[in-house]
């Protein structure tokens, strides 16, 4: 498997920063992890690292499948809730396991993973909050999560009750595709547009990166959320 990767992960306004990225390789397979602790809840940066350690740990070297995913996501769950007897720690995660031939994808919370192919976004993941059933029951339009009331209230992470039940997607992989994974201090702020057109205008994953963290940082106020990304190209 031959591919270009850059990630970032950034404090932002923020004292902490309660994003966690992993990447890890072999010749089996590409696993990219992005976890955004939960602001405003206790030790949120030590439920983004727990859930990622344990997945990491559970996965690595193996065949990526989506019962393999789908489990190592329901029990990095528990290794948060192991922790809440001191602490209400929450995470989301977002998870990419690549081969050769697949995409293997896990969401739960409004971390995000895309995946565009010859200039359009062919997969965006679908967002657990209020604001996305908002879209959903056809009160507010997609392009208007971002500024909605309701964006942050999340209704699915890990942390909270014994089953998290993932949302779990297989794509197939093409030479060509790319792959964003980021944490909602990113995504709130850069349009879906402004994704391709950077991708568009790109031909490695660092060139990319660096013109959507440009749009990102002329757009983020001062007291901005911790903002990570994940960008990958499968050559």
């Amino acid at each position: 498997m031959d591919f270009d990767i850059s990630y970032y992960s950034s404090l932002g306004g923020r004292q902490n920063n309660e994003d966690v990225v992993s990447v890890k390789h072999d010749e089996k397979s590409l696993l990219i992890i992005v976890a955004d602790g939960l602001g405003g809840h206790a030790d949120g940066e030590v439920a983004s690292l727990t859930a990622v350690e344990s997945m990491n740990k559970e996965l690595i070297g193996n065949e990526p499948s989506v019962e393999a995913l789908g489990q190592a996501v329901e029990n990095a769950n528990l290794a948060v809730l192991g922790k809440n007897d001191y602490s209400s720690m929450k995470t989301t995660v977002a998870a990419l396991w690549l081969s050769k031939e697949m995409a293997v994808i896990s969401t739960a919370g409004d971390t995000r993973v895309y995946c565009f192919r010859k200039g359009e976004i062919i997969f965006q993941s679908v967002d657990h909050s209020l604001s996305q059933l908002a879209v959903i029951s056809g009160d507010i339009t997609a392009d208007e999560i971002r500024g909605h009331i309701d964006r942050n209230k999340l209704i699915r992470v890990l942390g909270v009750k014994e089953n998290v039940n993932p949302d779990l997607n297989v794509l197939e992989a093409k030479s060509g595709d790319a792959f964003l994974l980021c944490s909602d201090g990113f995504w709130e702020n850069i349009i879906e547009k402004d994704m391709i057109k950077t991708l568009s205008a790109a031909k490695r994953s660092d060139k990319w990166m660096t013109e959507m963290k440009l749009i990102v940082n002329s757009t983020a106020n001062d007291d901005c959320d911790n903002n990570s990304a994940v960008a990958v190209i499968l050559k």
